[in-house]
């Protein structure tokens, strides 16, 4: 595993956090050989837009909570207040810290920089890396949001407490049915111009990096 991943990343000029690409490199080596397991770890990070989310600074893991955000905003609006803002609102941190660490960061980090690779069972990992490989990077954010759907009565009862959100999200979570759970982002993929809000929701992302109005954007 080390020694696919430094061979990716020695041709780069910059420093690249890569705490994540061993549980990756290590899901392509069951399959093949180190050489073939090369190339296809260069095709996923540099055609489907994953290395964004290795980059300094993480760009792309930023953009896809941002994302991420958003569909929740979308796809539960009657539960929006209970769940998104009311797990950013029990990470509470001690007076005068920074409120930007009160983040999806807090929960969504590792699913992210693993592709889900330490959060599901192995065969729901494979199979989210099929529907990965046809439909690009927007099946990161919506594992993530059908992750929260699962969950929302938990989040939503009136004795969920920090701990109890955030062990959650964090947890191993063992899928009862990969079919439903693909058919579930499926349908939602289909949802009329979803895909063009969340293209959209990229290029926002993008200008307020550019603008500096990022950080203030709840992430």
């Amino acid at each position: 595993m080390f020694r696919l991943t430094s061979t990716y990343l020695a041709p780069f000029q910059v420093m690249f956090n890569c705490q994540g690409m061993g549980a990756i490199a290590a899901t392509l080596l069951c399959y093949f050989e180190p050489e073939r397991a090369y190339a296809c770890l260069v095709r996923m990070l540099s055609s489907y837009g994953l290395l964004r989310i290795f980059e300094p600074g993480f760009p792309g893991l930023l953009e896809s909570f941002y994302v991420q955000e958003r569909l929740v905003e979308l796809l539960m609006p009657e539960t929006t207040n209970f769940v998104v803002r009311r797990i950013n609102s029990l990470l509470v941190v001690p007076p005068k810290t920074d409120i930007s660490l009160q983040s999806t960061s807090s929960y969504a980090t590792k699913w992210y920089i693993t592709l889900f690779s330490q959060s599901v069972p192995f065969s729901t990992q494979l199979r989210l890396w099929d529907f990965l490989f046809l439909e690009g990077i927007c099946l990161l954010e919506l594992t993530a949001v059908a992750i929260i759907w699962s969950f929302r009565d938990t989040f939503t009862a009136p004795k969920a407490d920090f701990e109890t959100i955030l062990s959650t999200l964090s947890s191993f979570f063992l899928v009862d049915d990969d079919d439903m759970l693909l058919r579930w982002i499926r349908k939602t993929l289909q949802t009329r111009d979803l895909r063009k809000k969340m293209d959209q929701w990229r290029l926002d992302w993008r200008g307020f990096v550019e603008d500096g109005s990022a950080s203030r954007r709840g992430t």
